[in-house]
Protein backbone atom coordinates (compact mmCIF):
# COMPACT_ATOMS: atom_id res chain seq x y z
CA UNK A 1 0.00 0.00 0.00
CA UNK A 2 2.78 2.39 0.94
CA UNK A 3 4.64 1.50 -2.25
CA UNK A 4 1.56 2.31 -4.39
CA UNK A 5 1.13 5.63 -2.58
CA UNK A 6 4.79 6.52 -3.20
CA UNK A 7 4.49 5.64 -6.91
CA UNK A 8 1.28 7.65 -7.26
CA UNK A 9 2.85 10.65 -5.50
CA UNK A 10 5.92 10.48 -7.74
CA UNK A 11 3.69 10.38 -10.83
CA UNK A 12 1.75 13.46 -9.68
CA UNK A 13 4.97 15.36 -8.98
CA UNK A 14 6.38 14.39 -12.38
CA UNK A 15 3.21 15.55 -14.16
CA UNK A 16 3.20 18.83 -12.24
CA UNK A 17 6.80 19.44 -13.21
CA UNK A 18 6.02 18.83 -16.88
CA UNK A 19 3.05 21.19 -16.77
CA UNK A 20 5.36 24.08 -15.93
CA UNK A 21 7.40 23.53 -19.08
CA UNK A 22 4.52 23.39 -21.55
CA UNK A 23 4.85 26.04 -24.21
CA UNK A 24 2.05 28.43 -25.08
CA UNK A 25 1.67 29.71 -28.62
CA UNK A 26 1.84 33.50 -28.60
CA UNK A 27 -1.03 35.54 -30.03
CA UNK A 28 -0.90 35.97 -33.79
CA UNK A 29 -1.56 39.66 -33.09
CA UNK A 30 1.54 40.06 -30.87
CA UNK A 31 3.84 42.95 -31.76
CA UNK A 32 4.21 46.72 -31.92
CA UNK A 33 1.97 48.54 -34.36
CA UNK A 34 1.46 52.08 -35.55
CA UNK A 35 -1.07 53.56 -37.89
CA UNK A 36 -4.19 55.57 -38.25
CA UNK A 37 -7.87 55.60 -37.47
CA UNK A 38 -10.69 57.56 -39.07
CA UNK A 39 -14.39 57.98 -38.47
CA UNK A 40 -16.52 56.01 -40.92
CA UNK A 41 -18.83 59.02 -41.61
CA UNK A 42 -16.74 62.13 -40.79
CA UNK A 43 -13.44 62.30 -42.71
CA UNK A 44 -12.19 65.14 -40.46
CA UNK A 45 -12.40 62.90 -37.37
CA UNK A 46 -9.09 61.04 -37.67
CA UNK A 47 -5.86 60.42 -35.83
CA UNK A 48 -2.95 58.12 -35.16
CA UNK A 49 -2.36 54.98 -33.07
CA UNK A 50 0.62 53.31 -31.42
CA UNK A 51 -0.28 49.94 -29.92
CA UNK A 52 1.64 47.07 -28.34
CA UNK A 53 0.02 43.63 -28.19
CA UNK A 54 1.78 41.07 -26.01
CA UNK A 55 1.92 37.32 -26.53
CA UNK A 56 -1.24 36.77 -24.49
CA UNK A 57 -3.23 39.27 -26.61
CA UNK A 58 -3.18 42.10 -24.07
CA UNK A 59 -3.33 45.49 -25.77
CA UNK A 60 -1.78 48.68 -24.46
CA UNK A 61 -1.32 51.80 -26.50
CA UNK A 62 -2.32 55.30 -27.40
CA UNK A 63 -4.67 56.85 -29.93
CA UNK A 64 -4.10 60.53 -30.64
CA UNK A 65 -6.71 62.99 -31.94
CA UNK A 66 -4.84 65.99 -33.38
CA UNK A 67 -8.02 67.99 -34.00
CA UNK A 68 -8.91 67.94 -30.28
CA UNK A 69 -5.30 67.57 -29.05
CA UNK A 70 -6.32 64.59 -26.90
CA UNK A 71 -4.43 61.35 -26.32
CA UNK A 72 -6.44 58.25 -25.42
CA UNK A 73 -4.82 55.42 -23.45
CA UNK A 74 -6.08 52.17 -24.94
CA UNK A 75 -6.02 49.06 -22.71
CA UNK A 76 -7.71 45.76 -23.48
CA UNK A 77 -7.46 42.31 -24.99
CA UNK A 78 -7.73 40.81 -28.48
CA UNK A 79 -8.53 37.10 -28.70
CA UNK A 80 -7.30 34.73 -31.40
CA UNK A 81 -10.40 35.31 -33.55
CA UNK A 82 -9.60 39.05 -33.56
CA UNK A 83 -12.33 40.22 -31.19
CA UNK A 84 -11.05 43.31 -29.34
CA UNK A 85 -12.50 44.44 -26.02
CA UNK A 86 -10.81 47.58 -24.72
CA UNK A 87 -11.22 50.91 -22.99
CA UNK A 88 -10.02 54.26 -24.31
CA UNK A 89 -9.28 56.79 -21.57
CA UNK A 90 -8.69 60.42 -22.63
CA UNK A 91 -5.97 62.51 -21.03
CA UNK A 92 -8.31 65.49 -20.56
CA UNK A 93 -10.19 64.07 -17.57
CA UNK A 94 -13.39 63.12 -19.38
CA UNK A 95 -14.88 59.66 -18.98
CA UNK A 96 -13.36 56.56 -20.51
CA UNK A 97 -15.32 54.68 -23.16
CA UNK A 98 -15.36 51.17 -24.57
CA UNK A 99 -13.50 50.64 -27.86
CA UNK A 100 -14.56 47.26 -29.21
CA UNK A 101 -14.76 45.41 -32.50
CA UNK A 102 -13.29 42.88 -34.86
CA UNK A 103 -9.68 43.01 -36.07
CA UNK A 104 -8.08 41.00 -38.86
CA UNK A 105 -4.97 40.96 -41.02
CA UNK A 106 -5.28 42.31 -44.55
CA UNK A 107 -3.37 41.01 -47.59
CA UNK A 108 -0.25 43.07 -46.75
CA UNK A 109 -0.13 42.06 -43.07
CA UNK A 110 -1.69 45.16 -41.52
CA UNK A 111 -4.22 44.86 -38.72
CA UNK A 112 -7.49 46.39 -39.88
CA UNK A 113 -11.00 46.60 -38.55
CA UNK A 114 -13.95 48.76 -37.64
CA UNK A 115 -14.06 49.54 -33.92
CA UNK A 116 -17.00 51.09 -32.12
CA UNK A 117 -16.36 53.78 -29.55
CA UNK A 118 -18.98 53.40 -26.81
CA UNK A 119 -20.25 56.95 -26.52
CA UNK A 120 -23.78 58.27 -27.17
CA UNK A 121 -24.44 57.97 -30.00
CA UNK A 122 -21.83 55.25 -30.70
CA UNK A 123 -19.17 56.16 -33.27
CA UNK A 124 -17.43 53.76 -35.66
CA UNK A 125 -13.78 54.04 -36.69
CA UNK A 126 -11.69 52.26 -39.29
CA UNK A 127 -8.27 51.23 -37.96
CA UNK A 128 -5.22 50.42 -40.10
CA UNK A 129 -2.17 49.39 -38.07
CA UNK A 130 1.21 48.38 -39.50
CA UNK A 131 3.68 46.20 -37.60
CA UNK A 132 6.90 48.02 -36.62
CA UNK A 133 9.99 46.16 -37.77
Amino acid sequence: MLKRFALATAAVIAMAGCAGTASVTPSRFAGSFGGQWFNTVDADDRGTSEWFIDGAGNVEGEDFDPRLDIAYRVVGHVDESGHLVSTATPNNGTAAAALNGQLEFNAVGQITGVLTWGVEPPLSYNYILTRHE
